[in-house]
C-alpha cells in the first residue's frame, strides 16, 4: 500500500491524471497521460543481502490462472525501492524478475517514466509497400 501511494503521488505530480483500482484488479493504478490510458502495477522491494552483495529483487509477472489477471495485464511496472522510496518504471515486457544493485537516482526515476511511456507508444516504421506488379 505504501508503494502504491508513493507511485500515485509521483504520477499525480508529473502526469495528467492517476487513479487507484479496486482489490479485484490485476493492476494497481490507471494512468491517463496525453489522452491514453495505462495500467500500472506497483511492486515494492527492500534492499536485501545476497551472496553477491546488497541488491533489490522484484517479482513482476506471476503465473496466475485467473482469466481476469491474464486478460488485464499491466502496461507498466512501477518498481518501488525501500527504504529510499525511489521508483523505476518499466514497460511490461513479460520479464519475470527485475534485479538492481542500487536504487535509481531522481533523474533516472524521471527518465524511466519517459522511456516506459515512449516504449509503449513508439510506432514502428516499416518500408513503404512496393508495387509487385512490375
Amino acid at each position: 500500500m505504501l508503494g502504491e501511494l508513493i507511485v500515485k503521488l509521483y504520477l499525480s505530480k508529473y502526469c495528467d491524471f492517476v487513479s487507484s483500482t479496486n482489490d479485484n484488479c490485476s493492476y494497481d493504478l490507471i494512468l491517463d497521460q496525453d489522452g491514453k490510458l495505462y495500467r500500472v502495477e506497483v511492486k515494492s522491494a527492500n534492499k536485501s543481502t545476497t551472496a553477491s552483495g546488497l541488491r533489490y529483487r522484484f517479482q513482476a509477472n506471476r503465473a496466475k490462472k485467473s482469466d481476469l489477471y491474464m486478460n488485464c495485464r499491466p502496461d507498466i511496472f512501477a518498481l518501488v525501492f525501500f527504504p529510499e522510496e525511489r521508483i523505476y518504471f518499466s514497460p511490461n515486457i513479460n520479464q519475470r524478475f527485475y534485479n538492481f544493485d542500487q536504487s535509481p537516482t531522481l533523474e533516472e526515476q524521471h527518465q524511466s517514466l519517459l522511456d516506459a511511456l515512449f516504449s509503449i507508444n513508439a510506432v514502428p516504421t516499416i518500408k513503404p509497400l512496393e508495387d509487385d506488379a512490375n
